[in-house]
């Protein structure tokens, strides 16, 4: 119970949800400051389907199909791993700040590359001319994607890899751009408390 309001606290935040919606300008600018680059190949595609007056539907259609949602969603979130696993500063008595859900976001991002690359290997699996009597030939034959199954698994990738990402951004900037917040907002919510 909080003292005086007779109100009972049922869930809090973490601080770095807090933190990050204190200073979603700055988060939001680094996330589309990403985006931009990041996701350059889709946009810039997209506009020039738009530019030379082709349906842009197809176009994400087509994307989807063939598999390039996949390409772009690994490649974009398979570093994060380097940002989930790094230490965020040590404190004096030797404690380090890790990544809240390190683990995991890990395992999550491994699913997503793991995915990505089962159903690229399974569709472009082709058999090279004049091999058709090939251990390939015959691996090939035996397994087939269909076309609404992997623009459904792409697109499945793609929203659970635009999620992670950026729920990673969100919290990695928290923790890199706010140790001092955190901890004044803490202390003052012990303060309050007590």
């Amino acid at each position: 119970m909080e003292s005086g309001s007779g109100k009972k606290k049922f869930f809090k935040f973490p601080s770095w949800v807090l933190v990050a919606y204190d200073q979603r300008g700055e988060c939001l600018g680094e996330l589309g400051y990403l985006a931009g680059f990041a996701l350059m190949p889709v946009w810039l595609s997209a506009l020039i389907q738009f530019i030379t007056g082709r349906s842009l539907s197809d176009f994400f259609n087509g994307y989807l199909y063939n598999g390039e949602a996949l390409l772009i969603s690994a490649t974009t979130i398979g570093p994060m791993i380097y940002l989930i696993q790094r230490e965020y500063g040590k404190t004096d008595s030797g404690l380090s700040r890790k990544f809240p859900g390190s683990k995991a976001l890990t395992l999550l991002i491994t699913v997503v590359c793991l995915a990505s690359a089962a159903v690229l290997g399974l569709k472009s699996g082709k058999v090279p001319p004049g091999n058709s009597d090939s251990t390939l030939a015959n691996a090939s034959a035996t397994v087939s994607l269909a076309p609404n199954a992997i623009w459904s698994v792409s697109l499945a990738v793609s929203i659970a890899a635009l999620a992670i990402w950026i729920a990673v951004t969100i919290i990695k900037y928290s923790l890199e751009n706010s140790a001092p917040k955190v901890m004044r907002r803490d202390t003052e919510e012990f303060v309050k408390e007590w």
